[in-house]
């Protein structure tokens, strides 16, 4: 299977590639309600695509099981053109509560899908606004992993 860097291309039922494989993990990885168990075998078929509209409707995107550019903003995966005005990438600044704006939203969201407990602790899907649940679910983490 050739290596295809995830967000390089819409995907979407009947593509094969790494990039579909990855997309796999990140769908199993999230809590329910929007999360799947699905096969990782790297084909967007049928599982997939059900898996796909299923996170589509949570996040009230337009649910046609293609995972475009608004999909790919709310699995946290940046594609450059299609920031929304006035982001900020994911990682080029230093969050802390009362920061607000995109990538306090792809930060929920990846703590959301790295444990239920600290999807408990957000308890609510991403808001972007970086709130006191969302510092209790940063320092659960940072906990965690020994920060």
């Amino acid at each position: 299977m050739n290596y295809i860097n995830l967000g390089s291309r819409n995907l979407m039922r009947g593509m094969d590639g790494t990039d579909v494989e990855l997309l796999q993990h990140l769908l199993n990885d999230l809590p329910d309600p929007m999360g799947s168990r699905i096969a990782i075998d790297g084909d967007f078929g049928p599982e997939t695509e059900a898996a796909v509209k299923k996170f589509q409707r949570y996040f009230k995107l337009t649910v046609d099981g293609i995972v475009g550019p608004n999909t790919f903003l709310f699995l946290g995966i940046l594609i450059r053109p299609y920031l929304p005005a006035g982001g900020q990438v994911f990682g080029s600044r230093t969050l802390s509560k009362g920061s607000s704006g995109y990538d306090v939203g792809v930060l929920q969201n990846r703590l959301a899908s790295t444990a239920q407990e600290f999807a408990g602790a957000l308890g609510k899907p991403a808001s972007g606004y970086f709130d006191e649940n969302t510092e209790r679910a940063v320092k659960m983490f940072q906990r965690d992993v020994d920060l």
